[in-house]
């Protein structure tokens, strides 16, 4: 990830510990903004990888090994084959991408749990 989304990241985490502070205990806004970092994770991931589908000229991207019967630009999962070895997105886009939003699933349902368990 480029270090040019970081301060929209800190400013994101900033916004939501201000927004969620003053309404939930401690235990609820510690998983809820656990949640929001993982989801502006998640979604910084995906565009990262996202910018390597475009490029100006394929067959210099793909250094010369680009074969016709690939090719095809997929949007879930992010793929843009040059032939059978070589993809121009990074291997660990997709994985990563999978891990931060399962984390930020998981951190919203405690977030949930624990504020429902709160309130009666």
């Amino acid at each position: 990830m480029s270090l040019t989304a970081l301060p929209f990241l800190l400013i994101a985490g900033i916004l939501l510990h201000t927004s969620l502070g003053p309404r939930w205990s401690p235990g609820v806004r510690l998983w809820g903004e656990a949640a929001g970092f993982a989801g502006l994770a998640t979604a910084a991931v995906y565009c990262w990888g996202l910018r390597h589908l475009f490029v100006w000229r394929v067959d210099k991207a793909c250094r010369g090994r680009l074969d016709p019967a690939f090719g095809n630009v997929e949007l879930f999962p992010l793929s843009y084959k040059c032939n059978a070895s070589h993809d121009l997105v990074p291997g660990w886009v997709m994985p990563t991408f999978f891990v931060f939003a399962v984390a930020a699933v998981a951190c919203a349902v405690v977030a949930v749990v624990r504020w429902r368990a709160g309130r009666t």
